[in-house]
């Protein structure tokens, strides 16, 4: 029995030293292992203030980016347009097609995004609504916006009613009319009365009131107090995409659109 206990302490001695051994036999490097920092609060609150100053430099950047964008989006939308109204004067005898068809009122009338959208892809009909479901304007956030309107006035100078004359006596032709006169433009829609998609032209809604204080009369008080600037749109960095006879088309500012002398946007 006290041989077996030897053997057995013996066998315990030797793993020790075994496992000693084993341990000891381990490389070691030769380079001293880093300890780990924490963070201070001060540190924290360091870098915390550096991430807000560059969000504070990058976030205007980004917002003229994204104005530059949407307005990029608008001006081929109107261009679109525009190049819709030439095809669809071309096919008319150059007349181009009517704002609408008033005949006791609108709701069954057809507007002009809805004579164009053959011309653009859409058939006749297409529950596409140019301007509100297709090729909106971007920078307008109301879904139930018509975001694009006509140049529209009395006796078919530009783009008119169908209804009786002489103020409603469809649209002029489209050799009448100079390059520079605008067709289209950025609109505030009035969906809720009539859901007029026109801008009304100072030439028959004549500019009287200042309404961006900047003492030029920009709009009419026909239209007041719901819809500045005879609703045009000024969504654009204080200004709207318009397109025009020739058929291009480029941003204005208030100060331009509130112009009504000869030769200006609005036509003979």
């Amino acid at each position: 029995m006290l041989n077996a206990k030897r053997g057995t302490r013996n066998a315990e001695l030797f793993l020790c030293s075994k496992f000693k051994v084993l341990r000891f036999d381990v490389p070691r490097s030769p380079f001293p292992v880093p300890r780990l920092k924490s963070f201070t609060l001060v540190e924290l609150l360091v870098v915390i203030a550096i991430i807000a100053i560059l969000a504070a430099m990058l976030l205007p950047a980004l917002r003229k980016a994204r104005e530059s964008s949407y307005t990029a989006v608008c001006l081929s939308n109107q261009r679109q347009i525009v190049t819709a109204f030439l095809m669809y004067a071309n096919e008319y005898d150059d007349i181009l097609p009517q704002a609408a068809h008033y005949s006791g009122g609108f709701a069954n009338s057809p507007w002009w995004y809805e004579i164009i959208r053959p011309y653009l892809g859409k058939g006749t009909n297409s529950v596409a609504e140019v301007g509100k479901n297709f090729m909106r304007c971007p920078a307008e956030k109301d879904p139930n916006m018509i975001t694009y309107g006509v140049n529209y006035t009395y006796y078919g100078k530009v783009m008119g009613l169908t209804d009786s004359p002489p103020l409603h006596v469809g649209s002029a032709r489209l050799s009448s009319l100079a390059p520079s006169t605008m067709l289209v433009g950025d609109a505030i829609t009035d969906y809720i009365l009539d859901g007029s998609e026109i801008i009304y032209s100072p030439l028959s809604w004549p500019f009287n009131q200042d309404q961006n204080g900047d003492g030029v009369n920009d709009s009419s008080s026909a239209f007041l107090p719901n819809w500045d600037y005879n609703h045009f749109a000024p969504r654009h960095n204080q200004g709207g995409v318009c397109a025009f006879v020739d058929g291009s088309a480029r941003r204005i500012t208030i100060a331009e659109f509130s112009v009504t002398n000869s030769g200006s946007i609005w036509g003979p």
